[in-house]
């Protein structure tokens, strides 16, 4: 199921829906998101060994079935962290919508202008690994009239061990 809507920004602590890890990278430009400006991408499951060898050349992964939690731009000082890891037990900024992917790892969310972190789940915890120079979780920016792309990672189904 793909979720896109037009939202309302309501002020909103969020504290732990369901879903699995992710890693986010930021990209641009136009695509069939309904609703012409948003956020679009895929959430795939990633195992074992993903170290770069010389001679091994690694295919795309599968996707998953999960849920993608937007919220508004949060930094790291911005959250509960579980010691130094990218597990999260609260984010105290505003959830503005969260986006079920299909069965595939599609997800598609029509949103405002603005900056936006983006966060899967892992049982209870948050997950987001990448930050950009100014310690912004999972940043990704919609700019007006486009779609951005995005590549989330969920982890193996092995629990966080830290």
């Amino acid at each position: 199921m793909l979720i896109c809507a037009a939202i309302g920004l309501q002020p909103k602590i969020a504290q732990l829906p369901q879903s699995g890890p992710s890693d986010v990278f930021h990209g641009g430009g136009d695509t069939t998101c309904p609703g012409g400006q948003g956020i679009e991408g895929v959430v795939r499951v990633m195992s074992g060994n993903q170290m770069p060898a010389p001679g091994i050349k690694r295919g795309p992964s599968r996707g998953v079935k999960t849920k993608v939690y937007v919220f508004e731009l949060t930094n790291i000082s911005q959250v509960v962290r579980r010691g130094s890891s990218s597990y999260y037990s609260s984010v105290h900024t505003r959830l503005v919508t969260v986006a079920e992917t299909d069965s595939t790892g599609h997800f598609c969310v029509c949103l405002p202008e603005g900056r936006y972190s983006l966060f899967t789940r892992s049982g209870e915890w948050y997950f987001a690994s990448r930050r950009d120079v100014d310690n912004n979780l999972a940043p990704a920016e919609v700019s007006k009239g486009k779609v951005t792309q995005v590549e989330c990672h969920v982890e193996g189904a092995r629990p966080p061990v830290y």
